[in-house]
């Protein structure tokens, strides 16, 4: 069996030739081997990056480095839809000092988070949403974006990956998630839905909106499988908040992406002994990343 093959047939449960090897080499770990006395151009040339999806950043080098080890090529995070705005609302990215600083101006005010590169990765210095009002600016973000599919990244990183394996498609997080790993943090997440839960629960709601209908593009995109990084986990969210704002939203991404024929798979790669039983009613095909 090829990769894409052995691949395919565990996700379809069926028994393959062997067992997948099918590590997680992204690009965090990409960009530790000059480090490590491993120039990327011994992994590949970049004169070999062929199309605009291979000279994207890592792209190419992570598949690459799959293939250096003999592994099977799994490769995900791979994009196939962008976000228009509507005319009043404009983003910006600007780099400042070491930091990457991203945002949205609109006629109701300007938010923006800062992102800071250190030791080879990056983190939030700064969330973009601080308080209530903030939070009324993002919803007109939101209700002014308008996602498209962007197909060619798909294609043209499957086409690289050949029978060596599969492509897989990344989707948006739930709208609690979102907050808490992106847009606010743990604590400021949770003072909101403590100190303004119906503001706080609008903006859920428009963020499902949207993610639903980036969904649906996802469906019709040329690949496989589709994963949901939720980042599962009782360290940050309690079975409550589970069930009342990642489980009924995890299904209706779920049942769009099967319905296109496609795999779901959310990626829970935190502490979730405490949410099997929720976890189980799912309608995912897989789990991602289950810890010990």
């Amino acid at each position: 069996m090829t990769g894409r093959e052995r691949i395919l047939a565990v996700l379809a449960g069926e028994r393959p030739d062997h067992v997948p090897f099918v590590p997680l080499i992204g690009r965090y770990y990409v960009r530790s081997l000059p480090a490590m006395g491993i120039p990327l151009e011994d992994i590949a040339p970049w004169e070999r990056a062929a199309t605009p999806a291979l000279r994207e950043g890592l792209n190419m080098h992570e598949v690459e480095t799959i293939r250096y080890v003999h592994a099977d090529v799994l490769y995900r995070h791979v994009k196939a839809y962008r976000v228009q705005y509507d005319t009043g609302v404009e983003a910006f990215s600007r780099e400042e000092r070491g930091r990457v600083i991203n945002g949205f101006m609109t006629p109701r005010g300007t938010i923006y988070e800062e992102i800071t590169m250190s030791h080879g990765t990056d983190y939030r210095s700064r969330h973009m949403l601080q308080d209530s009002d903030d939070l009324l600016v993002f919803m007109d973000v939101l209700r002014a974006s308008r996602p498209e599919p962007y197909y060619h990244e798909p294609r043209e990183m499957d086409e690289f990956i050949g029978d060596d394996g599969i492509t897989t498609l990344t989707g948006p997080v739930t709208p609690l998630q979102e907050l808490l790993q992106f847009r606010m943090g743990v604590e400021a997440t949770t003072y909101a839905l403590m100190d303004y839960p119906g503001l706080a629960e609008e903006l859920f709601a428009e963020i499902q909106a949207l993610n639903l209908e980036i969904y649906r593009i996802l469906a019709e995109a040329p690949s496989p499988v589709v994963i949901t990084y939720e980042d599962t986990s009782t360290t940050v969210l309690s079975p409550d908040w589970y069930r009342k704002y990642c489980l009924t939203q995890l299904d209706e991404y779920a049942d769009i992406i099967r319905g296109g024929g496609q795999y779901y798979i959310t990626h829970m790669c935190g502490k979730i002994n405490r949410l099997t039983d929720e976890i189980a009613e799912g309608h995912m095909d897989g789990i991602d990343s289950v810890c010990p």
